[in-house]
């Protein structure tokens, strides 16, 4: 069931999106959000640098996975289809903010958009990926959506952000990610920013 609201919450949550982002870094923001009784995962922004070392040609895949040390130590993020430019690499740290709670390994019901995404795998190692011919500072727009999914079903908690750093090549190819509050939430952050407007005016 779609939410009838969405048009409205999106263009608050974009803006909430934006504010806990450095304006002065480029690069890939993953955004998390319940809409409706689906959880949406969104990749945004562009990769401020991008020189492939290979590409991928397979088949089409969108899922999540995090998996702890004990499990082969992977984490996944990605929504590509058959063909795709690909960045392999050794990795030098594994992020140290991770947004997911727990282990886990889940495919998207649906996706739309980009190929993009990352794969790190036994820990050391990472693939990057993007739409194919893709070239530095495009911007990328994808969606998966987990149909029956919400926050905790991924161990995810509202309102918070990072970055993963895989310390494989700066800045570059770290990606933002957000947890965007819960709509209670929203509109208590809506009442607060009215009520600051009106103490400032009167």
């Amino acid at each position: 069931m779609k939410n009838n609201n969405a048009p409205h919450t999106i263009g608050l949550i974009s803006a909430l999106s934006l504010s806990l982002i450095s304006a002065s870094q480029a690069a890939v923001t993953i955004t998390f959000r319940e809409v409706g009784s689906s959880l949406e995962v969104e990749f945004s922004g562009s990769y401020d640098t991008w020189t492939p070392t290979g590409t991928y040609t397979g088949i089409s895949r969108a899922q999540v996975q995090n998996l702890p040390s004990t499990f082969g130590d992977d984490l996944y993020i990605e929504g590509y289809s058959a063909n795709a430019d690909t960045i392999s690499e050794t990795i030098t740290t594994e992020p140290t903010v991770n947004p997911f709670g727990f282990g886990f390994g889940f495919s998207a019901n649906s996706s739309s958009g980009d190929s993009v995404g990352f794969r790190m795998e036994d820990g050391d190692s990472i693939t990057y990926y993007a739409p194919e011919n893709y070239t530095a500072g495009t911007p990328i727009s994808t969606i998966l959506v987990f149909s029956g999914a919400d926050y905790s079903f991924f161990g995810l908690t509202p309102g918070t952000s990072g970055t993963l750093d895989f310390g494989s090549v700066g800045g570059s190819h770290n990606y933002n990610w957000t947890v965007v509050p819960e709509p209670s939430t929203l509109v208590m952050l809506g009442f607060a920013g009215l009520a600051t407007a009106f103490r400032r005016r009167r």
